[in-house]
């Protein structure tokens, strides 16, 4: 079978720009992501440093540097639209697979 990745993105932003954030975010010239990227799941919550939107992503590994190059773009769009937000991405594997990785180890 292919082999995937899980992206995790966080946007971070603060109180004072979320309009801005969420204009950016749902402009129509907003770039596009491949629909085989699939959105796991997201989630929005605050913190002391502000707002957070954070997604899931399904990344085959054929496309990693594809999904990078997208998210590039979109951050950089975001940014010019919203100054003060930042984002972080991180990528794992889904528990599933990290326990079935980490199995024959613990023998």
């Amino acid at each position: 079978g292919e082999f995937t990745m899980i992206a995790m993105l966080d946007f971070t932003y603060p109180g004072h720009i979320i309009k801005q954030a969420v204009q950016a975010f749902m402009s129509p010239d907003m770039p596009k992501r491949p629909e085989s990227m699939k959105e796991l799941c997201s989630i929005v919550y605050s913190d002391d440093s502000g707002y957070h939107t954070v997604f899931m992503f399904d990344v085959p590994d054929a496309q990693v540097a594809e999904f990078i190059t997208m998210q590039v773009k979109r951050v950089t769009f975001l940014v010019t639209r919203a100054p003060g937000c930042s984002s972080s991405l991180q990528w794992g594997t889904t528990v599933q697979d990290g326990i079935k990785n980490v199995m024959p180890l613990m023998t």
